[in-house]
């Protein structure tokens, strides 16, 4: 019997023997997608592509049009009207312990992820919505880890994130789920197949075709209001108007966000942020493959 085959018997096993014994498995609590029309069941992550993945999955479930009438934030209907349906949280336990369909997780590259992370919570933590109490605290406790003062607007530099991050943990559950890691302890026990983020429209393609699905439009669940583009001058100009040395240290303002035109993620990488960002996030590219280092180039500064 070939490695792989007696791996999946192993973990078959183990799954029967944990239902049995009545022990959760540990992926009931991020709360999978799964729908008796879609052929498989969805794992996802807070700044991982998850709202790409939401949208595709609805469409294929018949429910997108619901979804959006409901709210244009996929995710209000996601949380407050489809996973609160009579019989979901048992019907998920019954997935994830039978594994009569793949369990299919989507991720992203760690360093992208991290900066990615750190831009929305500064942007949360100065909306008037409900998100800014939740991201506020983490923010401001960076702050004050960093000797800064707190103001209004709050503002932090990715190198003081990224410290704090490494002092507090980024555990599932016990911090913000867009700054925690991605990973979590078990899941390898039950997922089936993990796609990257950088790769999304083809592993998508390969799954429709693969699973008997309709073409989807892809290009209308890959664009979204909180997705930002790049220019790589901006760290130049940030870094200068800010007088900083390095774009990680330049306290980032709601208004350096207005319009969604960023510097490139490597921009805010030296060899110090770097570090913390392996540190914080290790397991992340330890099970999902992703190369310790950042592209050439992106950790040449010192700071």
């Amino acid at each position: 019997m070939r490695r792989w085959a007696q791996a999946k018997m192993v973990a078959r096993v183990t799954r029967r023997a944990l239902a049995r014994l009545g022990v959760r498995s540990p992926l009931e609590d991020v709360r999978p997608l799964h729908d008796p029309d879609f052929p498989l069941v969805l794992l996802f992550t807070p700044k991982a592509g998850c709202t790409s993945l939401v949208k595709w999955f609805f469409f294929h479930a018949g429910k997108l049009e619901a979804a959006t009438a409901h709210n244009k934030w996929v995710h209000r209907y996601r949380t407050e009207v489809f996973q609160r349906q009579p019989g979901y949280a048992a019907e998920t336990r019954r997935l994830l312990q039978t594994h009569e369909r793949p369990i299919v997780k989507l991720v992203r590259n760690p360093y992208e992820r991290a900066v990615s992370s750190f831009l929305q919570m500064v942007r949360n933590a100065n909306m008037p919505t409900r998100a800014r109490h939740r991201t506020a605290a983490v923010v401001g406790a960076a702050r004050e880890r960093a000797g800064k003062p707190q103001g209004d607007p709050l503002c932090l530099s990715f190198r003081d994130f990224m410290r704090h991050l490494a002092a507090v943990g980024v555990s599932i559950g016990d911090i913000n789920g867009h700054v925690a890691q991605q990973y979590l302890p078990g899941e390898e026990d039950y997922v089936s197949r993990i796609i990257r983020l950088e790769h999304f429209a083809e592993a998508i393609r390969q799954l429709e075709a693969e699973f008997g699905l309709d073409a989807s439009p892809l290009e209308d669940f890959t664009t979204s209001r909180h997705h930002n583009n790049s220019d790589p001058r901006l760290a130049a100009a940030w870094t200068s108007g800010a007088n900083a040395k390095w774009l990680a240290d330049v306290d980032v303002h709601p208004q350096h966000l207005e319009s969604n035109i960023l510097p490139a993620y490597l921009s805010f990488y030296d060899e110090e942020t770097e570090r913390l960002v392996y540190t914080c996030y290790g397991d992340d590219f330890r099970h999902y493959g992703y190369p310790r280092v950042v592209p050439d180039g992106a950790a040449e500064q010192t700071g």
